[in-house]
Order: structure tokens, then C-alpha cells, then sequence
């Protein structure tokens, strides 16, 4: 059974799985921080467990580039969701990245029920077309 009706439509597992990955974004972004702030030689140095050389500021910007897309993956993903509703952008990333329900949210101010938005609905429903798009995007990523 899928997780959701309509035209939005994945598996439950799927939904899962993204869900924990979105719930991941601010560990992305403090790992980001965390690589960006560390020390390190820069140099080329050799490597013992593969008889090679390693560049440890080349193996930082992979990692960091990686991160970044991870996020990136998130982030336009909520904006195309929120389509023309651009209100609803921040919120629906707050949501989905943090697990803060609609109504917390609309408690704190941050989403407003205004005649554009129509509230609740319309939120899930970006919500829903939220994980069906990144469901998609991520499936047409290697090595995501």
C-alpha cells in the first residue's frame, strides 16, 4: 500500500527512507561546518593502506560538494513543492528537515492561513508533492 492517495503516490518504505534522509539536513550542513573549521596539513601525503597519495584538501571539497548537493536536493525540492505558494517554502522545509508538525508551526507564526495558502490542505499537499519529487530526483541520482 502506498503512502499516500491521490496523485502524489510512493511506498511506505520509500517515504521512510526520505523522510529520514530530510531528517538529516542539519547534521549535512554541521558536518559542512565542522570540515570547512577543521585544521589540516592541505598537503599531498602518502598513503600506507593503499600505496598511493592522498589529498586531503581534495578528499575535504568532495565530501563538502557532496553534502552541499545532498542539501541542495532538499532545498529545491521544497521550493518547486511549494509551487506558487512561496509562503509556503519555509515552513514545508522546516517540516520536513526538523519533523515540527503544521500546527507548531502555525503556532510559532510560522505558516499563516491566508486565502492563498488555504491552510492546512494546502500544505500537505505540497508535503505530499514534496516527497513524491524527491522521491523521483533521488532515484535519478547515482551513489545518493
Amino acid at each position: 500500500m502506498g503512502k499516500y492517495s491521490g496523485d502524489y503516490k510512493i511506498s511506505d518504505h520509500a517515504y521512510r527512507e526520505l523522510y529520514h534522509f530530510c531528517l538529516r539536513y542539519n547534521e549535512f550542513k554541521d558536518e559542512i561546518k565542522t570540515i570547512m573549521y577543521s585544521g589540516g596539513n592541505g598537503g599531498i601525503v602518502r598513503s600506507q593502506s593503499i600505496g598511493g597519495y592522498s589529498d586531503p584538501t581534495a578528499n575535504k571539497a568532495i565530501k563538502i560538494e557532496r553534502l552541499r548537493g545532498k542539501c541542495e536536493l532538499i532545498e529545491q525540492t521544497a521550493i518547486e513543492a511549494a509551487g506558487d505558494y512561496e509562503t509556503l517554502y519555509q515552513p514545508l522545509l522546516l517540516n520536513v528537515t526538523t519533523g515540527i508538525s503544521y500546527e507548531h508551526l502555525r503556532a510559532c507564526g510560522i505558516v499563516r492561513d491566508d486565502d492563498r495558502i488555504k491552510g492546512k490542505n494546502k500544505f500537505y499537499d505540497a508535503r505530499r508533492k514534496f516527497f513524491w519529487l524527491l522521491d523521483y530526483r533521488k532515484n535519478l541520482q547515482p551513489n545518493s
